[in-house]
């Protein structure tokens, strides 16, 4: 990577740990630490399945994205939602088992913007610009109460519809924070259109 980049079109996941906050008035701080690193190594585990780059994690919230060498795909994008539905999945499964009211929100949006390398004593990957991480965090605030599914903006629904022989997606000029669409399928029910998603994009690179 170069020390600035500018990402044309990329896609970015927003998750935020919900009930974090009332559980810290009740845990032993060593235990409510460890249950933030359990949970982000096993988000981190889900970006490294699902061949995303990890922003980085801060408090409640973990950001990740696509997109960084070349615009983003569908199929990139699907796998950006597939991976929000695995993460609320460990989180439902982790709060269940310790007995902890806690559930992942998750949001996602695409467009423009700048990454670099930041902080030379631990580095790390950044984006800047565009409001892209921005607009993200409030469509995140705004999936409140949403346990099971992922909130998109429509530019993010625009880029999931964008058919093979499309060579743009269809983006609103100024997406706001009412507009968004809500996947509630399952992973077995995404895995099949992540898979229909990879054979078209298969077909296109043969054409």
């Amino acid at each position: 990577l170069n020390q600035v980049d500018h990402v044309p079109d990329a896609c970015v996941l927003v998750a935020e740990i919900e009930g974090m906050e009332e559980a810290e008035q009740t845990l032993d701080p060593d235990l409510y630490l460890q249950i933030f690193s359990n949970l982000y190594e096993t988000f981190d585990k889900v970006c490294k399945a699902t061949d995303l780059d990890k922003v980085g994690s801060l408090g409640e919230q973990y950001t990740c994205f696509v997109g960084l060498r070349n615009p983003a795909t569908p199929e990139e994008a699907w796998r950006l939602v597939k991976a929000g539905l695995e993460m609320q999945a460990a989180v439902r499964h982790y709060a269940a088992k310790r007995g902890l009211a806690i559930y992942l929100r998750v949001g996602l949006h695409c467009g423009e913007a700048t990454g670099a390398c930041v902080d030379a004593r631990a580095p790390r990957y950044a984006l800047f610009g565009s409001d892209l991480i921005d607009i993200t965090q409030g469509v995140c605030r705004a999936a409140t109460g949403i346990e099971r599914g992922v909130l998109l903006t429509s530019a993010f629904d625009a880029k999931l519809r964008l058919n093979r022989e499309s060579k743009s997606p269809r983006r609103s000029t100024a997406p706001t924070f009412h507009v968004y669409k809500t996947w509630h399928g399952s992973i077995k029910t995404l895995s099949k259109r992540l898979g229909a998603a990879q054979k078209g994009s298969n077909e296109k690179g043969s054409d």
